[in-house]
C-alpha cells in the first residue's frame, strides 16, 4: 500500500510539470519558443581585449643585440668546447678532478673559477657596449667613441679579395684577427692575454680557427691552440625540426699541455696526450 501510493505521488508529479512546460517536437536545451519576448531582449557583445603590441623590442634583445651573442658564442665555444657532447663530456663531477681538455685535469673549485671569469667578461662586455651606444649618440662625448673604434678597430685590403680585420676586446683582453677571402673559408686567429688585466699584455695563448660551409646543413671546422697543443675538429648536420647531428674529434698533441702558459691552474704535464671521437645529437628549441 505505502509502495502504491508513492507511486501515485510521482506520477501526479511528472503530470504537473507535463501540463506546466509542454515539450514541443525537436526542443532543445538553449532555444526558446517565446519568440515575442526574445524580440525586445537586447544582447550586449564584449569583445575580449588583446594585450597591445609593443613600439619596442623586449628588453632581453635591446641587451644582447645579435652581434653580443654571436661574440658570446664564439668566447664560450673557445673556453669549454665547441659541440653539446664535447662540454657534456667535460661536465664537472663533485666528488674528483675532470678533465678539462686533453691531458689538462682541474678541480670542480677550479673549473666554478673559470665559469665565474667567464661570466664576469660577458658582464664587462655588456656594460662597454651600451656605454659606447650611449657615447655614439651623444654629440658631446662621441669624439671619445670614435677615438676608441679607430684604436681597436683595423680594416686593411691586403690583396683583391681579401680583408682583414683586427678588433681587439678591451673587455676580454683578446685580439681578433679575421681574414676575409674568395673561398668563403672562415679564419680567425685570437690571441689571448690574462682577462683580468686592463690592457693588452703578455699572449697566454694563440688560437687558429678554420670553417668551410659544405652545403647549406654541412659545416666542418677546425681550431687549435698553439701553447696546449689542442687540436679539434668538428663535423655538423643539421637534419630538420632544429635536430643537429655532430661528429667532433679531439687531441692533444702536445703530452700534458704547456705548464708555462697555460690559463688553467692544476694541470698536470705527467699525462699523455689524448684523442677521441665524440658522436652527438643536439635539438635546440
Amino acid at each position: 500500500m505505502r509502495n502504491f501510493n508513492l507511486n501515485i505521488l510521482l506520477l501526479a508529479l511528472f503530470s504537473c510539470k507535463a501540463l506546466a512546460t509542454p515539450i514541443s517536437y525537436g526542443f532543445r536545451d538553449g532555444y526558446t519558443y517565446e519568440v515575442k519576448k526574445e524580440r525586445y531582449t537586447r544582447v550586449y557583445e564584449i569583445p575580449l581585449v588583446t594585450e597591445p603590441q609593443s613600439q619596442h623590442p623586449p628588453l632581453k634583445k635591446m641587451i644582447f643585440v645579435p652581434r653580443l651573442t654571436k661574440e658570446f658564442k664564439e668566447r664560450y665555444e673557445q673556453t669549454f668546447g665547441f659541440t653539446d657532447i664535447q662540454r657534456n663530456v667535460s661536465v664537472p663531477n663533485q666528488y674528483a678532478e675532470q678533465e678539462y681538455q686533453p691531458g689538462v685535469w682541474v678541480t670542480p673549485e677550479e673549473d666554478q673559477r673559470r665559469r665565474e671569469s667567464f661570466g664576469n667578461y660577458m658582464v664587462k662586455r655588456l656594460t662597454e657596449h651600451h656605454v659606447d651606444e650611449y657615447f655614439k649618440s651623444n654629440p658631446s662625448v662621441r669624439p671619445i667613441y670614435e677615438l676608441k673604434e679607430k684604436i681597436s678597430h683595423i680594416d686593411l685590403e691586403v690583396k683583391k679579395g681579401y680583408k682583414v680585420y683586427l678588433h681587439y676586446s678591451y673587455s676580454g683582453n683578446y685580439l681578433n684577427l679575421k681574414v676575409d677571402n674568395p673561398y668563403d673559408v672562415q679564419s680567425r686567429i685570437t690571441l689571448e692575454m690574462n682577462p683580468e688585466q686592463v690592457g693588452p699584455s703578455e699572449v697566454q695563448e694563440a688560437r687558429l680557427f678554420l670553417g668551410y660551409n659544405l652545403s647549406n646543413d654541412v659545416i666542418i671546422s677546425t681550431d687549435y691552440t698553439f701553447n696546449d697543443g689542442d687540436l679539434s675538429i668538428i663535423g655538423s648536420r643539421y637534419l630538420g625540426n632544429q635536430i643537429y647531428a655532430s661528429l667532433t674529434g679531439i687531441a692533444d698533441l702536445r703530452e700534458g699541455g704547456n705548464t708555462k702558459n697555460n690559463t688553467l691552474t692544476g694541470s698536470r704535464p705527467d699525462i699523455e696526450g689524448e684523442k677521441r671521437i665524440l658522436v652527438g645529437l643536439t635539438w635546440s628549441h
